[in-house]
């Protein structure tokens, strides 16, 4: 289980899946797509044999959702090590230290994970209860009907998955918001923050992702509300605090310093504008007072948040994700009724 004796942790077994092949997260996802629906096949859910009151979209949805999830935390984690990297030379931080922040990145204790995928099946079982409107009729579908305890399973299945990966990712967030506090660097060139925003905008993929996928849920008409609303509620809050937790506190940091040499230099400028000497190095009073400005000026444009263009447009990308697949979802239902 690769278990590091010094420090009782284990790879996270989801990016275990992944292996360390060329094109392994495109591989493994084109795996778990196909093993899941040939699983839902053989069970009733897809195809000729398909069972009476099963939706097939269901099994669709399980398929692509996690093989969606699986490479693409994969991809999360590893770039989420690089910003790491990046920003570690500008820690206030001892090598030990160093080395196990990088390594909580992917790695977790065997009791981290039996709670997260323990969290996961009650949430799953939880969520199955609510599909099968009581637990007496979950616990009869399951055990009579293979088809039903395949939609059962998946959707146990999606939730230890998920909830594995919304506990990683905010345990990152918080990662880096402590970090924000052990950061040094140059307030006229924030650039070597923008790992911080790296994190935070590449954190939300896998929740934008998962929710792009709910419309696949809405091909089947028997599919109701109760069946994604769990879903979107249980990636939608976790999806603002991996984005806003990594940023929040260094760009505090980046305002109170901006702040701080702002008032700093206005105070300057109000002492050379009451002076009427000549500076002792040389220098005139209007020769100072320009040099102020011109810091002033610099100070001003300073941006508070540690983005770039890139990580902006990235950004931008991943919010529209989900709001497309859902108009296309709905205009898809529309002409489908329009014809039939």
């Amino acid at each position: 289980m690769e278990r590091d004796e010094r420090t009782d942790t284990a790879r996270i077994w989801l990016l275990r899946l992944v292996p360390p092949v060329a094109h392994g997260r495109l591989a493994v996802g084109a795996l778990v797509f196909a093993v899941l629906l040939f699983a839902s096949w053989a069970a009733g859910v897809l195809g000729r044999t398909q069972e009476p009151d099963v939706s097939p979209s269901a099994a669709v949805f399980f398929s692509a959702i996690l093989a969606y999830i699986v490479p693409v935390y994969h991809y999360i984690l590893t770039r989420t090590a690089v910003a790491f990297d990046e920003l570690s030379p500008w820690l206030d931080a001892d090598a030990d230290q160093l080395v196990a922040w990088r390594r909580s990145i992917e790695e977790k204790s065997v009791r981290w994970t039996v709670a997260t995928v323990g969290a996961g099946v009650a949430a799953g079982s939880v969520h199955n209860t609510l599909l099968f409107e009581s637990p007496a009729a979950f616990a009869e579908a399951a055990t009579t009907s293979a088809a039903q305890f395949a939609i059962a399973t998946g959707t146990i299945l999606v939730w230890v998955a998920m909830t594995t990966v919304i506990t990683s990712l905010i345990a990152n967030a918080f990662l880096f918001a402590r970090l924000a506090a052990r950061t040094r660097f140059d307030l006229l060139d924030t650039s070597t923050l923008t790992p911080f925003g790296r994190v935070a905008v590449i954190s939300t993929l896998a929740l934008t992702g998962a929710q792009a996928s709910y419309p696949i849920l809405w091909l089947s008409p028997e599919v109701g509300a109760i069946a994604f609303i769990p879903g979107v509620l249980a990636t939608a809050v976790p999806m603002l605090l991996v984005f806003i937790l990594p940023i929040w506190r260094i760009h505090r940091r980046i305002a109170g310093a901006k702040n701080a040499e702002l008032e700093r230099v206005r105070t300057a400028i109000e002492a050379r504008e009451r002076a009427d000497v000549v500076d002792p190095a040389g220098l005139s009073q209007l020769s100072r007072l320009n040099a102020l400005l011109v810091y002033r000026r610099e100070l001003s444009r300073i941006h508070e948040w540690p983005f770039d263009v890139s990580v902006v447009m990235r950004l931008a990308f991943y919010l529209v994700i989900p709001p497309l697949t859902w108009v296309g979802a709905a205009l898809i239902e529309n002409l489908v009724e329009a014809f039939v």
